[in-house]
């Protein structure tokens, strides 16, 4: 006959197995699931030119060679921000934040934009 004491320790090694392997086990067998998902639901953001023409410095420039943060409204996508760089930038170049910017191009995730002179 089992005791109290033996009975709550079988009680927390059922937990144990339970809460360790289990979701293991479901991810393993779900996560094909989630990613089929995934291919029929998400949708590609793009980063071509057409895209992306203004967007407001949310994170000032300081020089040529930092980066800034610019967000781009009306992609299609909502707001969308990116790390941004001058466009050829000189180490006395400098946008304040808050300031209109015109995104010259998108390469590797960073937008490299000048100040809006509209």
């Amino acid at each position: 006959m089992m005791t109290i004491l033996q009975w709550i320790l079988v009680g927390l090694i059922v937990l144990v197995i339970f809460g360790v392997f289990i979701p293991d086990i479901l991810m393993i067998i779900l996560a094909p699931f989630m990613w089929i998902y995934n291919i029929f639901t998400d949708r590609k953001q793009t980063d071509s030119e057409q895209d992306f023409v203004t967007g407001i410095l949310t994170l000032g420039i300081k020089d040529g060679s930092s980066f800034g943060e610019v967000m781009i409204d009306g992609t299609g996508f909502g707001r969308t921000n990116k790390p941004a760089k001058i466009y050829q930038g000189k180490p006395d170049d400098s946008i304040k934040q808050g300031e209109q910017v015109l995104i010259i191009e998108v390469k590797n995730g960073i937008a490299y934009v000048v100040k809006n002179k509209q």
